[in-house]
């Protein structure tokens, strides 16, 4: 079987115990839903110590160890042990050491966790030095200290409820490696967390074929249960570790089967491999098939390592990469549905989503191409009786297909969408046909309703906005579209059984119910989780930067400074802005926020004043600056010059030192955008860098452009989808603040975008 690499970089791993309910709302900050369980939701937050999940505590995470009485370890008690936290993940004992010992400090013990089966540690430690005073000193001059490129957070390390692993261990007779294990009979849990080989054998396990790769299970939460099923079913083998279940990518959940997997060690390479001949394929303790494959690769490597040190910052780290590769995979989205379905609007946002997140795309448009030879056509052009009207239009198609053949091979392309109503079978297999011939994967994407209020709306839309009727008098345009949709009507096949070897997703009446069909790359699957989330209902998204700051006045980035002032008063206005700018009368709308004070004391009138319910969202809060925190930029310029000329140079993919790049912000941003495209009418109160990357999303802006764009304070901006781009309206407040906007080459404190730079 090949190789299967290890994917544990940022997974999900479910605890083996259970834990509390989580309510979807806790003092008015939202805890649930599906952009805040993302893989790429964002968390920060600075009592992470005293969070009670195993990682916090610092206690095994083996279910063999939980319930025995634990003593207080002396340098908790004598407020000698300290917590290093916002560590990077590949930081090993030594690195933690070098921070302290250059200060002078005595060390007494580093309690760092390397995790076996990953290589990382959980992003802190714990450190017992030889006296309190020195811990008070510690706490005041290496809090903020860089450790591999990232401040370290450096707090009093207080005592937990549960083991601490300085105190004695029971002998229980079944803990995991103890001297009373039999050979070919020792217990798989694996103790994670307290092994000092932790390191060494995560390398050696990985190099050296030890490691096997078991896939398709199902999810389960007990890891004892996985413990006692993976021994039962490697029964005969000598099985050294289990690690915990990981789950699987978010593509796989549109894929048959079961898809999580974990890692199983064993004593040598001959009883892996042995293993793995004897099982891959086998009907598994749960049913299905069990995967066995060798693992390969390691999640800690020294080029990441590198990547972290002061000289090469802003180079991205695997980490920052907004997915995996999609390798050479190139995709046709066909669109399917008759006119009014919400078709080019699904094109459009599928378009805009893909260039967004940086992957290459374009939208192909039949109509685009028909009307070269036909500007303005009336509905009997498409009446399926009319032979020179289907001669146009059976031209254009085939022109449409031969220009993005064209640009796959030639631009290297990666998604070309073909939008038309590909109302035929006949047409569908042509499509298919001429795509497989050219190595093209497809997709088809029906949109089908039968929802009236919907379809009117469509037809509304359509008749002020498409290229058809440009320059037409509205009704008579509606009328002309209602009964262009009656002569599709009449030849119309949606897909159907005899076309299941064909990838496609049907969204039926705006998404209400979503059938899928032969999802089996990258892709395809990243798409149709995208489009699940859409909608093609009327609404509008309201746009503000919080009220001018402290900080703002002062010129320093970051932080979590007060509004000013002038900030309040903006707060005071919002309400009133919101109403001038067109709120349809009984609409619903909501509004998010930051978890920043800034953001939260702007929006807190017009929570007040309206009644609309607010959310608190992490994923919103202002780009991480890290060591550049409370600094202005010629203060930046003065201590970092490098830095500060390799931000102008690439200011999309430039990450500050400990800190976030704008390509690591749409990143995180990513379920919000998913909220967004589920949600109707929302308001987001939020921070200047997150504010350019959601414009630019629904403008589709080039990555170069939006980290340079002018988003001013005390200005509202009102976006509204429509199905050929994105409608903008701005409503400013007549409220001075000062200008956050910087030019290129210039450390300018307050510059106004029309200023030369230099």
């Amino acid at each position: 079987m090949a190789d299967i690499a290890e994917q544990t970089a940022g997974q999900q791993q479910e605890q083996p115990w259970s834990t509390p309910t989580k309510q979807p709302f806790q003092n008015g900050v939202r805890t649930t839903g599906r952009a805040f369980n993302s893989p790429n939701w964002r968390t920060k937050t600075e009592d992470s110590p005293q969070q009670t999940s195993s990682q916090a505590n610092n206690s095994p995470r083996s279910p063999f160890n939980r319930s025995w009485q634990q003593t207080v370890s002396p340098a908790i008690t004598e407020g000698r042990r300290l917590y290093v936290g916002n560590m990077p993940y590949m930081a090993k004992k030594e690195d933690v050491e070098a921070v302290f010992a250059e200060g002078g400090y005595k060390i007494e013990r580093v309690d760092i966790s390397i995790d076996p089966f990953t290589g990382r540690n959980p992003s802190y430690c714990f450190v017992e030095l030889e006296t309190k005073e020195q811990a008070d000193r510690a706490m005041q001059e290496l809090d903020g200290k860089d450790l591999l490129g990232r401040p370290v957070k450096v707090k009093p390390g207080v005592a937990k409820a549960s083991q601490d692993r300085s105190s004695p261990r029971p002998s229980n007779g079944f803990s995991p490696r103890s001297s009373n294990d039999k050979p070919g009979s020792s217990p798989v849990a694996f103790d994670r967390w307290q092994r000092n080989d932790a390191s060494s054998h995560f390398k050696g396990y990985s190099e050296n074929g030890r490691r096997l790769y078991v896939g398709g299970l199902p999810k389960l939460s007990n890891q004892q249960t996985i413990d006692t099923e993976i021994q039962t079913f490697f029964n005969g083998y000598n099985i050294e570790a289990v690690s915990k279940l990981i789950s699987p990518h978010p593509s796989k959940r549109f894929e048959a089967g079961d898809h999580y997997y974990l890692f199983v060690d064993f004593a040598s390479a001959d009883e892996a491999t042995a293993a793995q001949a004897a099982l891959d394929g086998q009907d598994g303790p749960w049913g299905g098939k069990i995967r066995v494959g060798k693992a390969r690769g390691e999640s800690w490597k020294p080029d990441e390592r590198r990547k972290w040190t002061p000289t090469q910052t802003n180079d991205a780290p695997e980490s920052a990469t907004a997915e995996p590769s999609s390798d050479d995979t190139k995709i046709c989205v066909i669109m399917v549905g008759l006119p009014a379905r919400g078709k080019s609007l699904i094109a459009g946002k599928a378009l805009r989503y893909f260039a967004w997140v940086g992957i290459t795309a374009r939208i192909f448009n039949v109509g685009t191409y028909r009307r070269e030879k036909s500007p303005h056509p009336e509905a009997t052009f498409f009446d399926p009786h009319n032979s020179e009207g289907e001669k146009m239009r059976r031209a254009a198609a085939e022109a449409a297909v031969s220009d993005m053949l064209k640009w796959f091979k030639e631009e290297n392309g990666v998604v070309g969408i073909f939008d038309a109503t590909n109302s035929t079978k006949s047409r569908r297999a042509w499509i298919h046909k001429t795509c497989e011939e050219a190595g093209i994967e497809t997709l088809f994407v029906e949109s089908l309703c039968d929802d009236e209020d919907i379809i009117m709306n469509n037809i509304l839309e359509v008749k002020t906005t498409s290229p058809d009727y440009k320059g037409q008098d509205p009704e008579v345009a509606a009328q002309d579209f209602r009964n262009r949709i009656r002569h599709y009507e009449t030849v119309y096949e949606t897909i159907s059984e005899d076309e299941k070897a064909y990838t496609y997703v049907k969204l039926i009446n705006v998404g209400s119910t979503v059938i899928i069909n032969q999802i089996k790359d990258y892709l395809s699957s990243r798409l149709v989780y995208y489009i699940q989330n859409l909608h093609i209902k009327p609404r509008s998204i309201w746009l503000s930067r919080h009220g001018e700051s402290e900080y703002n006045l002062s010129g320093k980035i970051g932080g979590d400074s007060d509004i000013s002032s002038r900030g309040e008063a903006y707060a005071r206005a919002l309400p009133g802005l919101l109403k001038q700018s067109g709120v349809p009368p009984d609409t619903k709308l909501t509004i998010w926020t930051s978890t920043l004070k800034r953001t939260i004391q702007t929006a807190r009138h017009l929570a007040a004043e309206t009644g609309y319910e607010k959310l608190e969202w992490k994923a919103l809060d202002e780009l991480e600056s890290g060591l550049c925190d409370g600094l202005t930029y010629e203060e930046i310029a003065e201590k970092y010059p490098e830095d500060f000329a390799a931000r102008d140079e690439d200011k999309y993919n430039y990450r500050y030192r400990g800190g976030e790049s704008y390509r690591d912000v749409v990143i995180r941003l990513e379920p919000i955008i998913m909220e967004l495209e589920r949600s109707e009418n929302i308001i987001i109160v939020t921070h200047q860098a997150v504010l350019r990357c959601i414009y630019s999303y629904f403008h589709n802006m080039s990555q170069e452009q939006s980290p340079w764009m002018e988003v001013p304070l005390h200005t509202l901006i009102k976006l509204t989808p429509r199905a050929y781009g994105t409608e903008e309206k701005r409503f400013k407040a007549n409220i001075p603040a000062v200008s956050t906007w910087r030019g290129k080459g210039t450390s300018a404190k307050h510059q106004d975008p029309g200023q030369p730079s230099h």
